[in-house]
């Protein structure tokens, strides 16, 4: 996670930072200050995928109107939209290198200490070719593929690898009996979705989640979707229902709104602002919101 951002000097008499106090007042640079902050910690690249006019109302510590607030950051330049709809900071990478890059860091930081411990094995056990190794004992390790590792690996001897030998090598830990050996088979056929926030989605709470995403049908910011459904308490099977219920009226509607050049809401902004409990919905559904009466409760399986 970045720890810092940087701010040139030129901000100081910046035109557009004028701007923008023009249009919010005092507090303008606060405001974008710590939008910048909240954007280096939570998307490094400068993209908001998932995020309404709240999110960004809420990440600068905006209290009026959100629509006021992202309007003036457009108008002053700061901000603007991608080709798919989503928020980006302006020339955000541009400005902000050393933030913007703070994922390929760590990965590369990864790969250097999984390489080196591969580099030390292997010459502590003989075996003059990792690649070999790597495609007769290493399957998966610290959440990259063989390939990842072995591209990484290549371009780090530039090509040139010795002859390649039989011999085994044990990963780091190893698993020596059948039964560790079959809990790891079971626990890497799990189904697992991880969150933007990088928590773990399983079970009974991935099944229905799933069964909301299919019936949104809006393909866009799934993984903060999935914080989202994280997030509502004590999410019973009466309230699935009513939830994909609303997704389903949600989807229906969407086209004509799209059509009149409206914005149609992402699924984590309509699953925290609790969407599905509007009275719109029951009106087409012709129901009474359902009462929320406990059938199950399930965890986030982290």
């Amino acid at each position: 996670m970045n720890k810092d951002i940087r701010l040139a000097t030129s901000f100081k008499g910046h035109r557009k930072r004028k701007r923008l106090r023009r249009f919010l007042g005092d507090r303008s640079d606060s405001y974008l200050i710590d939008l910048w902050l909240t954007v280096a910690m939570d998307c490094p690249e400068g993209v908001l995928p998932g995020w309404d006019q709240m999110d960004i109302a809420d990440a600068c510590g905006w209290e009026g109107d959100p629509e006021e607030l992202v309007s003036a950051l457009i108008e002053s330049s700061w901000l603007e939209k991608d080709s798919d709809g989503n928020y980006i900071i302006h020339d955000w990478c541009e400005h902000q290198g050393w933030a913007c890059n703070a994922k390929s860091r760590s990965e590369a930081a990864s790969k250097n200490i999984l390489l080196r411990w591969v580099l030390r094995e292997t010459k502590k056990e003989n075996i003059p070719d990792v690649k070999k190794w790597f495609k007769s004992e290493y399957a998966y390790q610290k959440g990259h593929t063989t390939n990842d590792i072995l591209s990484y690996y290549e371009s780090y001897t530039n090509g040139n690898t010795p002859s390649p030998s039989p011999l085994p090598l044990p990963l780091p830990s190893p698993k020596d009996n059948n039964a560790d050996s079959d809990e790891s088979a079971s626990r890497s056929s799990k189904k697992i979705y991880t969150t933007k926030s990088g928590k773990k989605l399983t079970g009974k709470r991935l099944e229905t989640f799933n069964q909301f995403w299919s019936a949104f049908d809006y393909k866009h910011g799934k993984a903060p979707a999935a914080d989202s459904w994280l997030k509502i308490p004590s999410l019973t099977e009466a309230m699935v229902k009513e939830i994909i219920a609303a997704a389903k009226i949600e989807a229906s509607r969407r086209p004509a709104l799209i059509k009149t050049e409206g914005s149609p809401k992402w699924a984590q902004g309509w699953l925290t602002e609790r969407r599905w409990e509007d009275e719109a919905y029951y009106e087409d559904l012709k129901i009474i919101p359902m009462k929320k009466t406990m059938v199950y409760e399930v965890t986030d399986g982290s």
